[in-house]
């Protein structure tokens, strides 16, 4: 598949990737009554939106949602017909995917994000096996409640120590023990987890005994 494009979230005035994120109340436009599964707005967007945020005094909120919608759909948006979406202006015309401004809307999220700015590109991962985290110059994990960032942890520094140990991006599971201990160490340098030991588990499932050697 396509590498596909991240959400983006504005957040102490610099534009952050949102790599990872575990948690319940993230934005889901099926709740707003707009379904885009079975449209797309590129190969990299196959979900059929893209969403980017602003961190605020009031908490998170949606401000631009780019997203694959029907022509009665995006008449409904230009009408101010969506819940929610009132304060939303969509510029492009009626058969463009283009994106949805000035949303403001609240993201009641509960739960962790890492947020990931600046790629070293001497470790840049042209196979998009490695999260981006790893090699992105500034790193980030908030614990957000209700959509209140409560905690920030700068995970900066774990991740130049993670690059300084493996020296290399020529890290995968064709070599599944050197990819597990990756694995392992990536996940331990963050509180919360983001499902990347669980698909460790269920690669090594899959590859059988080779896995353990």
């Amino acid at each position: 598949m396509t590498d596909q494009v991240s959400d983006w979230c504005e957040f102490r005035g610099k534009a952050y990737a949102i790599t990872a994120r575990t948690g319940i109340g993230y934005f889901d436009p099926r709740a707003h009554g707009l379904d885009p599964s079975l449209r797309v707005v590129s190969t990299a967007c196959a979900r059929g939106y893209q969403c980017k945020f602003v961190i605020t005094n009031a908490g998170l909120e949606l401000h631009e949602l780019t997203i694959a919608l029907d022509l009665q759909e995006r008449m409904r948006v230009r009408r101010r017909q969506i819940p929610g979406f009132e304060r939303g202006e969509l510029v492009n015309g009626l058969f463009e995917p283009g994106p949805i401004y000035g949303l403001a809307l609240p993201v009641p999220f509960t739960g962790s994000m890492v947020f990931a700015n600046g790629i070293i590109r001497d470790y840049l991962d042209p196979r998009r096996i490695l999260p981006r985290a790893f090699y992105s110059r500034d790193v980030l994990e908030l614990e957000v409640e209700a959509g209140k960032v409560e905690k920030v942890h700068d995970r900066s520094t774990a991740m130049a120590a993670l690059r300084e140990q493996f020296c290399t991006t020529e890290i995968g599971p064709r070599d599944f023990a050197r990819y597990g201990d990756f694995i392992r160490r990536y996940s331990s340098c963050f509180s919360a987890d983001y499902g990347l030991l669980d698909n460790l588990a269920e690669l090594a499932r899959l590859i059988g005994p080779s896995a353990t050697g």
